[in-house]
């Protein structure tokens, strides 16, 4: 494991913020995160109402707290090859609904993701 963490370990938020302590397993073990997550509210012409907030435990033990952001910052967003139709309806729904999908990311190496469950917290 990382002994000096940074923004880009896992735990971090890439490029944003740098996990609190190096809580990840060794390569091939199944990492464990529970997150909190609360979206930003927009106003219906998109400009931000209220930022989102971010907490997160990887394999148990606190990497996250707090977190604030308004807008993407990392430069692996769906946005970065354009809007497309899909993209389009995503923000429609978003307007409609206030519910969005779960965009997961890889950093270039083989990933699997297993046990993905979301609850509503209101």
């Amino acid at each position: 494991g990382v002994k000096k963490v940074t923004q880009q370990d896992e735990g971090s938020l890439y490029r944003f913020t740098k996990p609190f302590v190096n809580a990840s397993r060794p390569t091939g073990e199944w990492q464990v995160y529970d997150i909190r997550f609360i979206a930003p509210r927009r106003h219906t012409d998109g400009t931000n109402r209220s930022p989102g907030t971010l907490r997160a435990w990887l394999n148990g033990k606190l990497v996250q707290d707090g977190v604030t952001f308004s807008e993407p910052r990392s430069p692996y967003i769906p946005y970065k090859h354009g809007v497309t139709t899909y993209l389009k309806e995503v923000e429609q729904t978003l307007q409609e609904t206030g519910k969005g999908p779960l965009f997961l990311q890889d950093h270039g190496s083989p990933v699997k993701f297993r046990n993905i469950w979301i609850k509503r917290l209101d």
